[in-house]
């Protein structure tokens, strides 16, 4: 079982701090547009970062718009050899493929497979 410390619901980065090295953690960058949502020294420092980190498009999540490209390749950028796991807006194959291609290392696909634009069958074809 992996913690997801989301930093929207963060007040500052104590709690990062204090778990940073636990190796099972994962660290979600939530952004609402443009905005960050949480402290500014979760996003601004990488070092913070445990090994796995989601990029989190909150406006994106259910609405079959495509991930943020450019926000994952900003986050890419910051994050070293940590994987980075995109989440919001992945409609389908070709967003995978896409994702897969900048180095993403997962993606969340839930509303993809709830509407079966995303199969079971689909993804295991992919690799994922």
């Amino acid at each position: 079982l992996s913690p997801v410390l989301g930093s929207e619901s963060q007040r500052d980065d104590m709690l990062l701090r204090r778990f940073c090295d636990h190796p099972d953690l994962i660290l979600s960058l939530d952004f609402i547009g443009d905005s960050f949502c949480g402290p500014r020294s979760l996003l601004e420092e990488p070092e913070l970062w445990p090994q796995k980190v989601i990029v989190m498009t909150l406006a994106k999540v259910g609405a079959a718009a495509g991930p943020d490209f450019g926000l994952l390749q900003e986050v890419k950028a910051k994050a070293g050899n940590r994987a980075v796991i995109a989440a919001g807006g992945v409609r389908d194959e070709a967003d995978i493929s896409a994702l897969s291609a900048m180095g993403v290392a997962a993606a969340l696909v839930a509303t993809s497979l709830h509407n079966a634009t995303l199969t079971p069958g689909r993804l295991a074809s992919l690799g994922a």
